[in-house]
């Protein structure tokens, strides 16, 4: 990007839009990375970058300030590569059928999803991306923490856990994973209601999932 007479490099980290949906930006981007960590190795292993452009920069950053990947996690990053996309599609087309099935649900007040036509980044993120993700959240019709706690322990096949982006379906409330040190106050006026529940699907079989949400959710209907 030429402002005035400096060239700035542009940096875009997009590790929650999920590697390989984002469609490239046509504007003078150079690099585009994401945190290797949730998607590439099949989950939760390690952190890198993947890069398209100024490789000989990066490689000589690298040699001045470190964050060299030891053989074993390069390793896993490259093994994991090679299936990523097959990951990447199943976990797509199973959080929009996922979000479609808890938006129809009596006992969800709302679901948060840019594959549903009915949330305000839908155009956007359909002009942007190929695919929608695999993350998505719920907010339960009654909105307290308590119907949390009763719902999430009656799920088979979710894990209970603070991350993202695994093979396995993971799921968590802010309430007690990345909003934890707020207070309840505090997450209203942020717009997090107490019944939020966070839904990072896997590549398990997208019935049984959906199969699994229904026996959980009709515990609190």
């Amino acid at each position: 990007l030429w402002l005035g007479v400096a060239l700035i490099l542009l940096v875009l980290e997009g590790t929650r839009r999920v590697v390989g949906m984002a469609l490239p930006v046509t504007a003078a981007l150079f690099l585009a990375y994401a945190l290797a960590g949730p998607w590439l190795p099949f989950g939760l292993d390690h952190g890198g970058f993947t890069a398209s452009e100024l490789v000989d920069q990066i490689y000589h950053f690298r040699e001045i300030n470190g964050a060299t990947l030891h053989p074993m996690a390069a390793y896993l990053l490259l093994r994991g590569i090679k299936t990523l996309h097959l990951r990447v599609r199943q976990q797509n087309e199973s959080a929009l059928e996922i979000a479609r099935f808890l938006e129809s649900h009596a006992a969800v007040e709302r679901v948060h999803y840019p594959g549903l036509e009915s949330h305000p980044g839908h155009e956007i993120a359909r002009k942007q991306m190929r695919g929608f993700g695999g993350v998505l959240s719920f907010e339960l019709k009654e909105n307290t923490f308590e119907a949390v706690r009763n719902f999430l322990p009656r799920l088979r096949y979710a894990h209970l856990a603070a991350n993202l982006g695994a093979v396995e379906t993971i799921v968590g409330p802010p309430v007690t994973t990345s909003h934890v040190e707020l207070t309840a106050a505090e997450r209203a006026a942020m717009g997090i209601p107490e019944s939020l529940i966070r839904y990072s699907v896997g590549i398990e079989d997208t019935e049984d999932l959906i199969a699994d949400l229904e026996q959980a959710l009709s515990t609190i209907a």
